[in-house]
């Protein structure tokens, strides 16, 4: 996964902590589905678009593909996800050569039947082996699922507003309190798009923290994120907005929405910028040689 600034200065801008407290109103609202998530990861979304056999690309960051002869390439990046659907894929083709190598050396025989059987018994085998293989194979609908993380702790996340540039971030153990009083608040179908009123019909389908950035079940997904990660998996269950919007424009990032601290964080601003404020008066107000005093105490 790569890594971009969001802005040229970003290290050099003020970082505050996000807090937030068991007992009032802070805390997760909604979750918002972007193109551009604030953490800068981006998730995955898992769709079949071919007709008979699951064939690359398996989800949204898929780059498998098949070369003429009929075998799946895998990528070097290649996730979890995509080493079992080649060998489903494998194995479903292996049955189909062993079903066609069976019905020539039948027809190099004669027809006849294997000892023991009747022919009327193996092409009835042969013909329910076949519809099997296709069943097992053909396309269903599209599953309209995204796994993507949340929220990574200690992550520095650029935010503009009126008072200025800052960076904001989240410790581990807010992370897993915010996580726990989402969860508690049956938030789990507050999902919109781009922090507008736009609901979706969507729901969480599952969510986590992860716990061993070696073990997780994130790296089945091809994730390589922090312990104190919170991932999240969405179903969604309006197609339309699944085509336009998700697989269309790519909203397949998360961005959470709600009270999350924001006082804090101007408290916070507001005293730093009442602090410089006091000291630019300060200076203003010495005199040239009061100036010359500090300034020769302080060399």
């Amino acid at each position: 996964m790569e890594f971009k600034k969001k802005h040229q200065h970003k290290d050099r801008l003020p970082v505050y902590e996000i807090m937030i407290n068991d007992t009032d109103e802070t805390g997760i609202r909604f979750i918002s589905l972007v193109d551009d998530p604030a953490i800068e990861i981006k998730g995955m979304y898992f769709a079949k678009k071919y007709k008979y056999y699951d064939r690359p690309p398996v989800h949204g960051n898929c780059k498998c593909t098949i070369d003429s002869d009929g075998n799946w390439i895998l990528d070097s990046e290649a996730c979890t996800y995509c080493f079992q659907k080649k060998d489903k894929y494998d194995r479903s083709q292996q049955r189909i050569k062993d079903r066609n190598r069976r019905k020539e050396d039948k027809k190099d025989k004669g027809n006849s039947a294997r000892p023991g059987n009747s022919s009327f018994e193996r092409d009835e085998y042969d013909e329910f082996e076949s519809d099997y293989s296709e069943m097992e194979f053909s396309t269903v609908d599209e599953k309209q699922i995204i796994v993507a993380p949340a929220l990574i702790p200690d992550k520095l996340i650029y935010r503009q507003d009126e008072t200025g540039e800052y960076l904001v971030t989240f410790t581990a153990p807010t992370i897993a309190k915010m996580v726990e009083k989402f969860n508690r608040s049956n938030n789990n179908k507050s999902i919109n798009v781009d922090h507008s009123n736009q609901m979706v019909n969507a729901f969480v389908v599952e969510n986590w923290i992860i716990e061993n950035s070696v073990y997780d079940k994130s790296r089945f997904y091809n994730f390589d994120l922090p312990v104190g990660t919170w991932m999240v998996m969405v179903k969604i269950l309006d197609t339309e907005f699944w085509n336009d919007q998700v697989k269309g424009e790519g909203k397949f990032g998360f961005s959470i929405e709600g009270l999350l601290g924001q006082r804090i964080i101007e408290m916070s601003k507001e005293i730093e910028q009442d602090y410089n404020t006091d000291l630019t008066q300060f200076i203003d107000d010495l005199t040239e040689d009061e100036l010359k005093d500090i300034l020769k105490d302080l060399l």
